[in-house]
């Protein structure tokens, strides 16, 4: 076990600080000159990009110094704005009073000759302001009731925009809600107009749109996703959103990454990545939720990761893709084959084995973290036991992938044996199900291009 920088412990090995991370509140407030409660308050309010490993007791908070200049930059830039704006009012220069009345005399004139100059070249119609938000960008988003509105830096409302039922989905009073604040909206310069937009996904069977609005609160443009894709005999003709990923890929900072489940159920799922006019740049088909994905540049190669379930073993899965995520994931089983998917299949396609307690109680393993690590390695988080989309304690298992994506070590986090105490407790599992330390990591299925290899170790040493 490890502690963080403000002493919140990790269910994992600790990673250190690469690729310019930065570990625990103390480094990311420090690297802003701020104080800690002054970086939390930002986070909560402001949508400072911050990460989090873990949930609960076993939350490590991790953030990366590119993000945060981006972020402090698209804020400094609306500061700044705003600060000249209010120069201009305030810290002009006294005039003589007989001066002042001259310059307003001759200004009065040219308004009234302006204004007669343009009744007569133009029709009557009202006249149109500035939005409120026009000089003000983003930084953070509120939802109450049916109404979504932005909110800058000060967290004063640039716009608001009611919708014609509730954001129930995004209920700040909920778990569910509040995560979907996170995982479902984003604000970023996505159309390269020097302005942040503001991006919101919802998660409701009512409404299954992506809502798109520019700085100032137009809308951009609405999607969603209306599949015709077969598994086995499982037809997907409807997708709600599930997780939005964006500056994922810093070559790339306008590119927008989404994934949906079946409204039926988690399966199949979907990742597409969506360019700054909302085409669909490539497709990704998953035999099983899709909750992580990164993007890594190894050997000269940009490679796109995708973190997800497993359907066909009830394991977790990995694919590794070299350029665009785009096809489907491969299966021995054809119930879990796509007929109707894009064409094209990953470089590497991995499963990870469920812990006995997930299988007794008939869940999925699921990867929910993907990170590069020291020296070119990929480290691979696994939730084994419990929920890591609630406020609570989750155990996982974690890989470390060398450069040609082989197994160089696993370990499993401590928590399981608390969670099944807790499951036994409340006669949810039996004690066939108590974990058997590192023999629960393996095997790990590899696929060869037409059936999987079982791997019972690490294969690097």
């Amino acid at each position: 076990m490890t502690q963080d920088p403000n002493g919140a412990r990790a269910d994992g090995p600790h990673n250190g600080s690469m690729n310019g991370r930065l570990d625990g509140w103390k480094e990311i407030a420090a690297h802003l000159n701020r104080g800690v409660r002054t970086a939390q308050r930002w986070e909560r309010d402001l949508g400072l990009p911050v990460r989090r490993l873990g949930t609960g007791g076993a939350e490590v908070v991790y953030a990366f110094r590119a993000e945060l200049d981006a972020w402090v930059l698209r804020q400094s830039r609306a500061g700044l704005e705003r600060s000249a704006s209010t120069q201009q009012t305030d810290e002009a220069p006294a005039a003589p009073r007989r001066k002042r009345f001259w310059l307003a005399a001759a200004g009065l004139v040219l308004i009234i000759g302006a204004l007669g100059a343009w009744a007569l070249l133009n029709a009557p119609q009202p006249a149109e302001s500035s939005p409120a938000g026009s000089i003000r960008e983003p930084a953070a988003i509120e939802v109450v009731g049916n109404t979504l509105s932005a909110l800058d830096m000060e967290h004063e409302v640039i716009w608001s925009k009611p919708f014609e039922g509730p954001l129930d989905d995004f209920d700040p009073s909920t778990d569910g809600g509040r995560s979907n604040h996170r995982r479902l909206a984003a604000i970023g310069d996505f159309r390269g107009t020097g302005h942040s937009d503001v991006i919101l996904a919802r998660s409701s069977d009512r409404d299954r749109r992506m809502y798109w609005f520019d700085h100032a609160g137009s809308l951009v443009r609405t999607y969603r996703i209306d599949p015709r894709v077969t598994f086995g005999r499982e037809h997907c003709t409807s997708i709600r959103f599930s997780r939005l990923f964006t500056h994922v890929d810093s070559a790339d900072p306008r590119a927008i990454w989404i994934a949906g489940h079946d409204l039926a159920g988690r399966f199949p799922a979907v990742l597409q990545a969506l360019g700054p006019s909302g085409e669909v740049r490539s497709e990704y088909w998953s035999a099983g939720f899709i909750g992580a994905m990164a993007i890594v540049r190894m050997n000269g190669r940009r490679l796109v990761l995708v973190g997800s379930a497993a359907n066909e073993t009830g394991g977790a899965a990995l694919a590794v893709f070299d350029g665009d995520a785009q096809g489907s994931a491969p299966a021995a089983d054809p119930a879990y084959r796509c007929t109707g998917c894009p064409a094209g299949a990953p470089l590497h396609y991995l499963v990870f084995p469920r812990s006995r307690l997930q299988a007794e109680l008939g869940e999925n393993a699921q990867v929910v973290e993907v990170i590069a690590a020291p020296g070119g390695t990929i480290r691979i988080r696994v939730i084994q036991a419990g929920d890591s989309m609630l406020v609570g304690t989750a155990a996982s298992a974690y890989y470390t992938l060398d450069t040609a994506f082989r197994i160089a070590d696993g370990e499993l986090s401590s928590e399981m044996g608390s969670i099944q105490r807790k499951y036994e407790a409340e006669h949810l599992v039996s004690a066939a199900t108590r974990p058997r330390g590192n023999a629960d990591l393996y095997p790990v299925l590899r696929w060869n291009g037409n059936s999987y290899d079982r791997i019972n170790g690490p294969e690097t040493r």
